[in-house]
C-alpha cells in the first residue's frame, strides 16, 4: 500500500505557477513599454508639430527655393504643413480603453480586491492616466487610426486649403498645393484648374515621393525641396513667366496646427 500510494503525485499546478510567473513579470514588462514610447516620443514629437517643424533656417530655405523657381515661371507653388486633417477624437479614446485593459492585466494584483467604490475609482484613475498617456504618445495613438482614415482626412483636407487659396481670386491662378499632414503621414498633391488642364495628374506622383523622401528620413525641409524642384520644369514648360508676372501668394511655407 505504501509503494502504491508513492505513485500518485500532485498535478494540475503547473498552470497556476505559470500564471503566477506572468503576474510577478507583468507590471514589470508594463512599465517597460511605457518607457519605450515614451523615449519614443521624445526623439520623434519634433515631427507631429508644424509650427516648430522648420527652423528659421530651414523656413528661409524653402522660401528661397520658391522664389528661384517663380521667378521662372507664372505659376506658383504652395506648402502647406498641418499637424493634423482631423482631431481624431477616436484615437484618443481607444488608445485610452487600451492603456486601461493593458494596466488591468499587468496590474491585476495590485487593484483593490474588495468593494465596488475603491475597483471603481481605480478603474476611473487608470482611465484617465490612459487619456492622458494618448494625449501625450502621439506615435502610440497612431496605432489607431486606419489607413483608409487618414487616407479620407488629408484628401479632404487638401481640397478644402486648395478652395482656401483660390477663393476670391476671379481668375483661377496656376497653382500647385504641396499639402503635407503630419499626424497622417500623407502628401497631397493638388493643382488648380489653369495646372490640371495643362499637366495630368501622373506628374505628381513624382512630387510626392520626393517630399516623402525627406519625410521618412524627419527632413521635412528636404522633401519639401525636393518636391518643388519637382514641380519646376513642368510648371515652367507649361506656365513660362510673362513679363508682369504677379504673385498671389507669399514665398513660404504656411504652417499651422490644423
Amino acid at each position: 500500500m505504501v509503494a502504491l500510494a508513492q505513485d500518485w503525485s500532485a498535478v494540475g499546478h503547473g498552470r497556476a505557477s505559470d500564471l503566477g510567473v506572468f503576474f510577478d513579470i507583468a507590471p514589470w514588462l508594463f512599465v517597460a513599454a511605457l518607457i519605450a514610447l515614451l523615449a519614443l516620443e521624445l526623439f520623434t514629437w519634433r515631427r507631429y508639430r508644424a509650427v516648430e517643424v522648420l527652423s528659421v533656417a530651414e523656413q528661409e530655405r524653402v522660401r528661397a527655393t520658391i522664389a528661384s523657381i517663380e521667378d521662372r515661371t507664372d505659376g506658383e507653388i504652395v506648402p502647406l504643413v498641418v499637424e493634423r486633417s482631423d482631431p481624431h477624437t477616436h484615437t484618443w479614446l481607444l488608445g485610452a480603453f487600451a492603456f486601461a485593459a493593458a494596466a488591468n492585466l499587468s496590474l491585476l494584483k495590485f487593484l483593490p480586491q474588495q468593494g465596488f467604490f475603491p475597483l471603481a475609482l481605480a478603474e476611473l484613475a487608470l482611465l484617465l492616466a490612459g487619456l492622458g498617456f494618448a494625449h501625450l504618445c502621439t506615435d502610440y495613438r497612431r496605432w489607431f487610426l486606419t489607413r483608409r482614415r487618414a487616407d479620407a482626412a488629408a484628401a479632404e483636407q487638401a481640397l478644402v486649403e486648395l478652395a482656401r487659396l483660390t477663393q476670391g481670386k476671379q481668375e483661377p491662378p496656376a497653382l500647385v498645393l504641396l499639402f503635407v499632414s503630419l499626424f497622417e503621414h500623407r502628401v497631397i498633391v493638388l493643382a488648380s484648374e489653369p495646372v490640371a488642364g495643362a499637366l495630368g495628374a501622373e506628374h505628381w506622383s513624382a512630387v510626392v515621393e520626393a517630399v516623402l523622401g525627406g519625410v521618412r528620413r524627419g527632413k521635412l525641409a528636404d522633401g519639401l525641396v525636393a518636391g518643388l524642384n519637382e514641380c519646376a520644369a513642368d510648371m515652367q514648360r507649361a506656365f513660362p513667366a510673362g513679363p508682369s508676372r504677379e504673385n498671389h501668394f507669399a514665398d513660404r511655407a504656411i504652417t499651422r496646427r490644423e
